[in-house]
């Protein structure tokens, strides 16, 4: 603001909108609070992979939107490697997810009683 202020005075009249700066607080809120809720369901590594989806598209984007933007071979090779990278990162998540179902399933199925105690208990008597 110091080092701007200066050069939007010489260029005539100033005006000030108080509803950028609110919608702007207003969407960081909303995005830390989308941050937050996801970290909570999931992990802090899953929101820093949705970063690096995130940036993807970005640049792809910007690529297609805007003439300038040029993707050099460097670029293209770095983005496979991000996306191998998370390919093998949801690959893990789905297996452990995959052995943590077995698992409670194996420990449901164990702890299951074959015979009721309570009925071998009155053939006894």
């Amino acid at each position: 603001m110091f080092l701007e202020k200066p050069k939007i005075n010489e260029a005539g009249t100033w005006t000030f909108q108080p509803t950028m700066p609110l919608l702007n607080c207003l969407c960081t809120f909303a995005h830390i609070l989308s941050v937050f809720l996801v970290i909570s369901h999931t992990s802090a590594l899953t929101i820093q992979v949705a970063g690096v989806v995130k940036d993807w598209v970005v640049v792809l984007l910007s690529a297609v939107l805007f003439a300038d933007t040029k993707l050099t071979v460097v670029n293209l090779f770095c983005y496979d490697i991000a996306i191998a990278g998370v390919a093998a990162y949801n690959n893990y998540k789905l297996k452990k997810e995959v052995s943590k179902t077995n698992t409670k399933e194996s420990q449901n199925d164990e702890a299951v009683p074959l015979v009721n105690t309570s009925t071998s208990q009155r053939a006894d008597a």
